[in-house]
């Protein structure tokens, strides 16, 4: 869990001391100020001491009064204010006009020794027409480093190996990787590699690293340009999505405005499951997205997604949370992303899709708005 500064609170008791300090700087010259001389037609009333004591009690009162009352307690901080688009209200969900994509749902797989062995992966995504969204590496790191399975991926060659065993059997191949930022010309190569190994598609996970050791993003917006303009430098017309945690408090922690920019789309981890506890229902509040009376819901995470990836005007390809075997929830995550236009649906991971999520995608086609049906873009993501 993020560490929530108590910044409100520090500037407070700042302002709040020096204001004393200006109030007392003022009482002190007051106090030892000398009376005018006596105009030769004024008496001075024998009031006047009186009333400069009394202004010296006030004066010092509001001082006092203003420092206790800035400093709040710790429990009572606000967390940082972060430039998000307004979000008080979550921006109001419109029905679009959808039609067939011809496209499939995506299955993200991580390890061969976790999800299963390429055959049994085939046979069940074949079976439910899904597609494969694959990892091939972490970093600099080929997956073989973590992933003990004999077939992991060791390179390019195995990348374009598994990309034709699951094309000859109908399964449309992605792939997916970790970027950390360290050698981001490396990591562009990387992708790029994978790319003319045969996936169809690329998503680049992007996500803040908040522990220790750093296992995410760990670098700097620099790094991240770079790495556009040499994935795009070799592969300038490919399809890349970039993958974000997209809590609200997790956005400014990583470079999407850099990444962003040279993306087709973005996928937003909408975990519904994964967000729906006390913490988060906190969380979303305090950052302006306060849950309604159902508590964090599919539809929630979904809108909180559209409202702050909004500025970057990329279609939206939402991850869905596979920790859910609810076919009630999954039913409304899909009916919702296609009523607000989001392009393409995954699932996260093949491990945890449970049977009825599996049949349910099976029955659900993905749908996109209509008019990009009939005016296919090239910059479209295929899936």
């Amino acid at each position: 869990m993020l560490k929530r500064l108590n910044i409100c609170t520090a500037n407070r008791l700042t302002i709040g001391l020096l204001i004393a300090a200006v109030c007392l700087v003022c009482v002190s010259i007051a106090s030892n100020r000398p009376p005018l001389a006596p105009s030769p037609t004024h008496k001075p009333k024998p009031s006047t001491q009186r009333k400069r004591l009394t202004f010296i009690l006030i004066a010092t009162a509001v001082c006092l009064s203003w420092v206790f009352f800035a400093s709040d307690s710790p429990s009572q901080a606000r967390p940082p204010t972060y430039e998000l688009p307004p979000a008080t209200h979550l921006m109001t969900s419109r029905s679009i006009v959808t039609c067939p994509s011809g496209l499939p749902h995506l299955s993200w797989v991580w390890e061969f020794s976790r999800d299963g062995s390429p055959e049994d992966i085939v046979r069940v995504l074949k079976h439910h027409n899904l597609g494969v969204i694959m990892k091939t590496h972490d970093g600099t790191n080929w997956m073989a480093t973590y992933d003990l399975s004999p077939t992991a991926v060791t390179g390019p060659e195995q990348v374009r190996l598994l990309a034709q065993h699951f094309e000859e059997q109908g399964v449309p191949f992605h792939a997916w990787a970790l970027v950390k930022g360290v050698d981001p010309i490396l990591e562009a190569q990387m992708a790029a590699q994978v790319l003319d190994a045969g996936a169809r598609s690329i998503t680049l996970d992007l996500e803040p690293s908040s522990e220790w050791p750093p296992e995410f993003w760990q670098s700097t917006p620099e790094a991240a340009v770079a790495f556009g303009q040499e994935l795009r430098r070799l592969k300038p017309d490919a399809v890349v999505i970039t993958a974000v945690d997209p809590r609200p408090w997790a956005i400014p922690l990583i470079p999407l405005p850099e990444f962003a920019s040279f993306s087709n789309a973005l996928a937003p981890m909408a975990y519904w499951a994964i967000f729906s506890d006390q913490a988060h229902l906190e969380l979303y509040g305090l950052h302006g997205f306060p849950p309604g009376p159902d508590g964090i819901t599919p539809e929630f995470v979904l809108d909180v997604s559209a409202n702050v990836l909004k500025p970057y005007n990329l279609p939206i390809q939402p991850v869905g949370d596979g920790s859910s075997a609810d076919p009630t929830a999954w039913t409304r995550f899909l009916n919702h992303a296609s009523r607000t236009g989001m392009s393409g649906v995954s699932v996260w991971r093949q491990e945890l899709i449970a049977p009825q999520v599996l049949a349910l995608l099976k029955n659900k086609a993905p749908r996109i708005p209509c008019d990009a049906v009939e005016n296919p873009s090239t910059t479209d993501p295929p899936g």
